[in-house]
């Protein structure tokens, strides 16, 4: 994963995941997790973050195992945190192996993970290693009622997927395209940051194709049409993208319609509201539209260049909501001034912008600072390096960090390399001290 410095070292892991589903939401997994520690100090005890034993009656650890064959006692679970005693200290680059069985009862709940009448889905579903870094240990956030915590380091995955009944009815939306093996589906999605499925009969399929890429669309049944103005945008956005950041380095990019409200980014899928596939608009000047080519910025902003959302969420999301601004100059020049007031002069956005999610009470506060805020200061950014100087910096930028976890440090950093200047007097004006 390339010659990182320590502070951002890659942690390469591999997880396999054998998961039988009846589709009444419950799942049977076999989890099996390849892990080489890259620090240079060893480690004594591995931390598992099990999302998913948030909820009540949801997570049931069945065994737990060093490889297979030699059981595992000694560990304590407590809420979303599956701290493992090593059986020797682990040192640089060595390698070990953990299996665990568990049964996931999802909850009836809409969001990203649950089920609901129309669809099930699953993100952070699975156990998983966090990033870890010397300073710190483990890098597991805490919630909030607001903003995105999760963390997430780089891992190749690996998936089969049995379902028990009505198999010939269920559509599997996931993060990559399965191949049927006969009996089951089997996906592959390495250097990523999670792998993110959901399962509906209601799901109807759009596509299209940009470059190398096929982007699908899971949308319910009565909103194809808008389903087909939801690909288009994508395949336009993710063409622009890839001139202006870099290429995107996977072979798919889905979209599912979600049963809940607003939307989620993970890597190589988002789910978007269905409010807005209902209210798609007669024009670009619509959420549906603008939404679309936010959460595929993400695709650069969170999983290419990678952050930690608690602590500097502006990394991403300030990206992403400026990222709107440039698909719309390239494809609906005459919506631009639209864009500005619907998105951000209406709310009239106030606050630093380099705030932590723990820093706000409300979405809408954490809104107009982070995301609103955020994109005021990368426009005036823009105008003070000039079109090809800001330009040059994004793909810099998008280039340099891809596959790494970076900070607000490396973003100013590299902004004074390339430009020439630390823009100090900008900075003062959006970043707290």
């Amino acid at each position: 994963y390339g010659d990182h410095r320590d502070l951002h070292r890659v942690d390469r892991r591999q997880r396999q995941m054998c998961i039988r589903d009846s589709y009444d939401g419950v799942l049977d997994v076999l989890e099996t997790i390849d892990y080489v520690h890259h620090q240079p100090q060893s480690i004594t005890s591995l931390t598992l973050l099990i999302e998913s034993n948030k909820y009540p009656k949801v997570f049931s650890l069945h065994s737990l195992e060093w490889g297979t064959g030699n059981p595992i006692t000694n560990y304590q679970l407590e809420k979303e945190r599956l701290v493992i005693p090593l059986p020797k200290p682990l040192a640089a680059e060595e390698q070990i192996q953990l299996t665990l069985h568990y049964q996931l009862n999802l909850p009836q709940q809409e969001g990203t993970f649950g089920k609901t009448r129309l669809q099930s889905n699953l993100a952070d579903w699975y156990a998983q290693i966090p990033p870890y870094q010397f300073e710190e240990g483990w890098i597991i956030m805490p919630s909030h009622t607001v903003g995105e915590y999760m963390v997430y380091a780089l891992a190749d995955f690996s998936m089969d997927l049995y379902i028990k009944k009505n198999a010939d009815k269920v559509v599997i939306a996931a993060c990559t395209e399965g191949k049927w093996k006969g009996d089951h589906y089997h996906y592959e999605h390495n250097k990523a940051r999670n792998f993110t499925w959901s399962a509906s009969t209601f799901y109807q399929t759009v596509w299209s194709r940009a470059g190398k890429t096929t982007i699908l669309g899971y949308v319910f049944y009565n909103h194809v049409t808008s389903g087909q103005k939801a690909v288009q945008v994508v395949h336009d956005a993710l063409v622009l993208f890839e001139e202006l950041f870099g290429e995107y380095p996977r072979h798919y990019l889905m979209f599912v319609e979600a049963d809940f409200r607003d939307g989620m980014e993970y890597d190589g899928l988002f789910f978007l509201d269905q409010y807005y596939f209902a209210n798609p608009g007669s024009d670009a000047r619509a959420s549906l539209t603008a939404l679309s080519a936010h959460e595929t910025a993400h695709q650069w902003w969170l999983y290419a260049v990678s952050n930690n959302q608690a602590r500097e969420p502006w990394l991403d999301e300030a990206l992403a909501t400026y990222s709107e601004l440039l698909f719309y100059e390239r494809y609906y020049p005459a919506y631009t001034s639209w864009w500005w007031d619907y998105r951000v002069h209406t709310f009239t956005p106030k606050g630093w912008v380099n705030r932590d999610i723990y820093s706000f009470s409300t979405y809408r506060d954490y809104v107009n600072a982070v995301y609103l805020r955020g994109a005021l200061f990368i426009s005036q950014l823009r105008e003070e390096l000039g079109d090809e100087v800001f330009f040059r910096f994004l793909h810099t930028y998008a280039e340099k960090y891809r596959y790494q976890l970076v900070t607000e440090k490396e973003f100013f950093d590299l902004l004074t390399e390339v430009a020439g200047s630390d823009l100090q007097q900008l900075r003062q004006s959006y970043f707290s001290p």
